[in-house]
């Protein structure tokens, strides 16, 4: 049976105007998108941490996938790291977006709980990086008792790493180093995948490296479709060359579009 005809006969320019308004018409829809909302850019392009963690066993990503998850950790990419595995041990490489334990309005509290409980002795002047996001520096009129300050921290959910005391003439500044998102994911592995899972390294990608991974990209594409115009013109006609130029966007555009509408994270 031949669902081909051996010469078929089929007029594409009779629907030129029908398929030229379609794409038209996607094209429009897909700019106005990558406009209004954007592509949904991942870890690489809009900065985070990169975790690797060593578990004592056989460990499956799906596992520290759901357990990050129900954590309320959604926006996560696990890999693995050892991919040359000479023992039972395994390790991962936790990509998660930005989660610092401070922010802005956390910090405006902190300075209202503090401003209560140390009343004159307190000075303010929080040094806060939105950056490290798990780290700042107050200042007293003089030396407090460390313990005070943990416990008021800790009272309003904040788990304090470390506080330490540096003088600064007549006053006293404190440097506060509050757990990261590493002992978080390691805190939540423990308890929901291995109790004796350890963090080897965190480090932190910012949204400057990010956003330097975006324009860099977007300068390969413009070199890549100018490339492509030279070449076209040179091996064949110039003629030519805007068309299949405008082809390639046409289709790379489309492409965006029905990523963005999807919700399709794009990445590295």
């Amino acid at each position: 049976m031949r669902l081909i005809k051996s010469n078929p006969n089929i007029n594409f320019k009779e629907k030129q105007k029908f398929f030229i308004s379609i794409s038209i018409f996607l094209c429009l829809i897909s700019f106005i998108l990558l406009i209004t909302k954007g592509l949904n850019y991942g870890i690489d392009f809009s900065g985070g941490y990169s975790i690797i963690m060593e578990f004592q066993k056989n460990v499956q990503p799906e596992d520290i996938r759901k357990s990050l998850n129900s954590a309320g950790l959604t926006k996560i990419v696990v890999q693995a790291y050892d991919t040359e595995k000479k023992s039972e041990k395994s390790q991962y490489l936790i990509r998660i977006e930005k989660e610092g334990a401070l922010s802005n309005e956390k910090v405006h509290e902190i300075d209202a709980k503090f401003k209560t409980v140390f009343a004159d002795a307190y000075i303010g002047n929080i040094q806060y990086d939105d950056l490290v996001g798990n780290k700042f520096e107050v200042e007293f009129s003089k030396t407090t008792t460390v313990t005070l300050m943990q416990d008021t921290l800790s009272q309003m959910g904040l788990e304090v790493g470390n506080i330490a005391l540096s003088g600064r003439g007549d006053k006293t500044s404190y440097t506060v180093v509050l757990k990261g998102i590493g002992d978080k994911v390691e805190k939540i592995l423990r308890s929901s995948v291995d109790p004796t899972v350890t963090s080897l390294q965190t480090e932190y990608v910012g949204p400057q490296v990010g956003k330097k991974l975006r324009e860099d990209s977007m300068f390969s594409i413009m070199w890549a479709l100018a490339i492509i115009l030279l070449y076209i013109a040179f091996r064949f006609d110039f003629y030519f060359s805007p068309g299949a130029v405008v082809a390639l966007i046409h289709d790379v555009l489309i492409t965006v579009g029905a990523l963005i509408l999807t919700n399709r994270e794009v990445s590295m």
